[in-house]
């Protein structure tokens, strides 16, 4: 949701906070984000500067009042990019399992020179891959920025968060954002309480039928960022602010039971 790429050694803390006990939940799960971001990780107020929230909200969502605001929100509980980008993750695990599965000869060329590696599998897998741009709408640039994952993706977000080979669900990319872009238009006076809970109730329950706890949820979101901006310097961004909010004490992740 940021225009920038920001790396948060540290993680946010307000001493301050006031917000109705319900909002709990749904602080926790935007929390994933806000570590990114530099925002608070246990408040409904924000620790970003309010104009700076302004302005990523009108460059990133278009949103500039509740008209606009509800028309994103309603996009993001009934359609955003969890459907879209679900085979692009699957493409990824496909070619991770390649990797693993290939002889040592191969798995070295894919490990040591991934572009060559790369360019094998798209070799090997030419007539199906085409087809799979077709149906994705994907540049063949794009499809190898996706494939080029794999070389920097796994043993970090193993590190750090959890193994993104379990993933079988995107629901958290379009949640957290939805409870992030709900907390900043409040903040920034597009909508009132009772729409802030109208809109991130909506989406509770079909986010714990997806995962089984908060780390089962960041590991979905991380993945996605990656696949929505593919680059390594993004998914270590991610990754260790992430990494912290999960293992943290004062987290809400470890604060508030997910279901």
């Amino acid at each position: 949701m940021s225009i920038f790429e920001p790396y948060n050694e540290d993680l946010f803390f307000s001493t301050d906070c006031h917000y109705p006990k319900e909002y709990q939940w749904y602080l926790a799960l935007g929390s994933i984000l806000s570590a990114y971001n530099g925002d608070y990780v246990n408040d409904i107020k924000n620790n970003l500067h309010i104009d700076w929230i302004k302005q990523s909200l009108e460059t990133m969502w278009g949103v500039t009042d509740n008209e606009t605001f509800k028309d994103t929100a309603n996009w993001l509980i009934n359609e955003g990019h969890r459907t879209k980008y679900l085979p692009r993750l699957n493409l990824i695990k496909h070619y991770h399992l390649e990797i693993e599965h290939a002889n040592n000869f191969f798995k070295s060329i894919y490990e040591t020179i991934p572009n060559i590696g790369i360019v094998y599998y798209q070799f090997k897998n030419k007539n199906i891959l085409k087809q799979f741009m077709k149906d994705n709408d994907l540049k063949p640039a794009m499809l190898g920025k996706l494939l080029n994952i794999v070389s920097y993706c796994p043993e970090l977000y193993k590190e750090h968060i959890a193994d993104y080979m379990a993933v079988t669900n995107l629901w958290a990319w379009d949640a957290v954002r939805l409870v992030n872009l709900c907390r900043w238009s409040l903040n920034c006076g597009y909508i009132n309480h009772d729409e802030f809970m109208h809109y991130v109730s909506q989406i509770k329950e079909p986010v714990q039928n997806a995962y089984d706890n908060w780390q089962d949820v960041a590991i979905a979101y991380a993945i996605t960022a990656v696949i929505w901006s593919p680059s390594p310097g993004r998914a270590e961004s991610f990754a260790v602010p992430v990494g912290k909010l999960l293992k943290d004490p004062h987290s809400l992740l470890n604060a508030v039971s997910f279901k």
